[in-house]
């Protein structure tokens, strides 16, 4: 998953076909570890002299897992962005004014179908 620069200065991803289960793994692992880094803290100050229980403190740890997931996030969207810019090209470039009624699927939504169908479950 490599960056492209943008005009803009947000950086833009090509996620491989299939990585974006790798992403949501990470999403899922992190989430779960920011819940659970507040326990261990506690579980932590349980276990140690009353002089050292104030000194505890993992929410720098927390705000990184955080950080991380939000990261993730923005790379599956990122992603999705990219590999959607074809049919947003073809569906902008559409005359809709010369359209009088709704019909069949365009191809640009066949498209964008056919992209984002083997991520969501049904």
């Amino acid at each position: 998953m490599q960056p492209e620069p943008t005009p803009a200065h947000t950086a833009s991803y090509r996620v491989p076909p299939g990585e974006e289960i790798t992403v949501c793994h990470v999403i899922g692992t992190c989430e779960y570890c920011a819940e659970t880094v507040e326990a261990l803290e506690d579980l932590i100050r349980d276990t140690v002299d009353d002089e050292y229980k104030e000194k505890i403190d993992m929410m720098g740890q927390q705000e990184a897992f955080h950080d991380i997931t939000a990261k993730a996030i923005r790379i599956l969207v990122s992603g999705l962005e990219n590999r959607l810019e074809e049919p947003l090209k073809m569906m902008t470039a559409i005359n809709w004014a010369m359209f009088v009624e709704v019909g069949e699927e365009s191809d640009y939504v066949r498209y964008m179908h056919k992209e984002i169908q083997p991520y969501v479950s049904t």
